[in-house]
C-alpha cells in the first residue's frame, strides 16, 4: 500500500492515500437478512457521500432547511470517512511505501509518520474508554429503572 506524506501547511504534513472505489456489487440485488440489509445500506450512503464530496450536490437535490441539514450532516460524514480511509486500509495490509518530499530526509518522515498514527492511536483508545464506560452505564442505567418501574 503507498501512503503519502503530504504537506498542508510550514512544517504541517497529513498523511494520504489513494484507494479506488469499490466495485459495485455485480448482481444488483439487496442481501438478505436484517444486518447485511444494514450494512449494505450503510455502505451505499458512505459511497454517496463520497461521491458528493468529490462531484459536488447531485442535480435535483432537496432544497430548503432539511436539505441544507441533511447536506451538511452528509459533507461531515464524508469528511469524516476521508479521515479514517487511511486507517480502515491500513489494518488490511502487512507493508506498505511512504512516500515524503524531497525536503525531508527518511528519519523525519518516519518520525512524523509514527506521530501521526500514534496520534490516531490515541484518540481512538480515548473514545473507546468513553463509549465503554457509556455501554456499561446505559446498562446499568437501564436495570435501575426496570427494577424502579415494578
Amino acid at each position: 500500500m503507498d501512503v503519502y506524506l503530504v504537506p498542508v501547511g510550514p512544517q504541517r504534513y497529513e498523511l494520504y492515500c489513494e484507494i479506488p472505489d469499490d466495485p459495485d456489487d455485480e448482481d444488483g440485488e439487496a442481501p438478505t437478512g436484517f444486518f447485511r440489509r444494514l450494512v449494505h445500506r450503510f455502505r451505499e450512503m458512505i459511497a454517496d457521500a463520497e461521491r458528493e464530496r468529490r462531484q459536488g450536490a447531485p442535480q435535483g437535490a432537496p432544497r430548503g432547511w432539511l436539505g441544507r441539514v441533511r447536506a451538511k450532516t452528509m459533507r461531515w460524514v464524508a469528511e469524516s470517512v476521508a479521515e479514517q480511509r487511511l486507517l480502515w486500509h491500513l489494518r488490511r495490509h502487512s507493508d506498505g511505501c511512504l512516500f515524503y518530499p524531497d525536503d525531508l530526509d527518511e528519519a523525519t518522515a518516519v518520525r512524523i509518520l509514527r506521530e501521526q498514527l500514534g496520534r490516531d492511536f490515541d484518540k481512538h483508545r480515548y473514545w473507546l474508554v468513553i463509549d465503554s464506560l457509556g455501554f456499561v452505564g446505559s446498562g446499568w442505567f437501564g436495570g435501575v429503572v426496570c427494577v424502579g418501574l415494578r
